[in-house]
């Protein structure tokens, strides 16, 4: 009996994908993988986000390329706000270590955005995502330029 209610609970407490926090979850997640799937990142989206990436099919790759060097990737939510069933905005911070080539770690990031999440015939999908702020924290001066 108490497997069973921790079970229960353990399920009342994670944010599934059909949820707007576990949409943008699973969009991270699949977004950080060692080996990713385009096509199944546009399982996550709609709208905007979908049209953008749709138009030009090298800009996820450009983000998916500047994503290598990225380790450690956590998602935090902070606020949601919804008007009505079908539509919500998703405040969470996602941070993440800029490694070297080496994989020593050269700064963290930490980078607060918005998401608009639109419910599509019951699933949600992430229409637009706008970046609040971006701190980045370092030992060291941070080289800007690429040699």
């Amino acid at each position: 009996m108490k497997l069973f209610l921790l079970l229960l609970l353990s399920m009342a407490c994670t944010k599934g994908v059909n949820t707007p926090e576990g949409v943008i979850q699973a969009f991270v997640q699949e977004i950080t993988k060692e080996n990713k799937n385009i096509d199944n990142l546009k399982n996550y989206v709609t709208g905007d986000f979908l049209i953008s990436l749709s138009d030009d099919p090298n800009a996820l790759n450009e983000i998916i390329a500047n994503l290598e060097l990225n380790k450690n990737f956590k998602v935090k939510f902070l606020k949601s706000t919804c008007a009505g069933p079908d539509q919500c905005n998703i405040t969470y911070d996602m941070s993440y270590d800029v490694v070297d080539q080496s994989g020593k770690v050269q700064f963290a990031t930490q980078v607060r955005k918005v998401a608009e999440m639109i419910n599509l015939e019951g699933q949600w999908r992430i229409s637009t995502v706008a970046n609040i702020k971006t701190v980045h924290e370092a030992k060291q001066a941070i080289e800007a330029l690429a040699k």
